[in-house]
């Protein structure tokens, strides 16, 4: 995600506006929302945008329907760049190591203790941050060291791991997911990345995987989580094509697929998602 995009997987907003009555001052209710939206609200892409005299506002816009609505936000969330989205909620750097949760439905924010700079390369967390089990993860690489920090909700510092690899990765885009209990991160080489939040400092593994014949390196790099399976997509530097790949948990490997049945694969830089194409000619 860059500072201005981001894709929102579960977020029901209570008050929205569309560009037309928005220009007028009025709010339209959730509930008023056309049907059509409000038979699959996720995912949503949303920006943040300065409307002038202080009014800043952030524009949700449902990539199967066209349709886009808005809500008003405080300054600092529309001036931060978006690290992560998940459960309704964004992870947010105001720089300088500054980071903080924000709901997009409440509004509620939670400011997370200073970090580095150089720990923002990735980030995640494991669930909404309304649950005490929530985990912000931070993953970061140079050449073949690696660093995670994680932070539990309520306390008072982040935890920070260093861990030397077997082979180099370097982390540039592709925000670590959480799958059954571990996190996987994938860079542009075809390195993957797992480790146990709960055991950092013991649990690390790499993996190599094979990447489409004739590439060296993809362009850009995703994983998300369709159903119980951990996927990961490929943009090929080379040809511009899309992979699609199926992580082997008991092999260790990815297996590339060709069909994905009747989803559809939403993919940005700080989170991806699945969603089933019940919409007429997304299938």
């Amino acid at each position: 995600m860059g500072k201005a995009v981001g894709l929102v997987e579960n977020c029901v907003p209570t008050s929205l506006s569309n560009d037309q009555e928005s220009k007028e001052g009025q709010q339209e209710p959730w509930c008023n929302i056309p049907k059509d939206l409000l038979d699959s609200p996720p995912p949503w892409l949303c920006s943040f945008r300065n409307t002038g005299n202080n009014m800043e506002r952030c524009k949700f816009f449902h990539p199967m329907h066209n349709d886009a609505y808005e809500i008003r936000i405080n300054p600092e969330v529309s001036n931060a760049t978006i690290l992560f989205s998940g459960y309704g909620w964004l992870l947010l750097s105001k720089g300088y190591g500054q980071l903080f949760l924000f709901d997009l439905t409440t509004k509620q924010s939670i400011d997370l203790p200073d970090c580095s700079e150089d720990m923002v390369s990735v980030m995640s967390f494991t669930s909404s941050p309304a649950s005490p089990d929530c985990l912000v993860v931070g993953l970061s690489s140079v050449s073949d060291i690696a660093a995670s920090f994680t932070y539990k909700l309520g306390e008072d510092s982040w935890n920070v791991y260093f861990i030397e690899l077997d082979r180099l990765f370097l982390t540039k885009d592709c925000s670590p997911v959480f799958h059954k209990g571990l996190f996987y991160c994938l860079d542009r080489k075809g390195c993957l990345i797992e480790f146990n939040p709960n055991e950092p400092d013991q649990s690390w593994a790499t993996y190599k995987m094979r990447l489409p014949e004739r590439e060296s390196a993809a362009h850009q790099t995703f994983m998300l989580e369709k159903e119980d399976n951990l996927l990961a997509v490929l943009i090929t530097e080379d040809s511009k094509s899309v992979h699609v790949y199926k992580w082997d948990d008991e092999e260790k490997m990815f297996q590339p697929i060709k069909r994905l049945g009747d989803y559809m694969l939403f993919v940005s830089h700080g989170a991806s998602c699945s969603e089933r194409a019940i919409v007429k000619a997304t299938d």
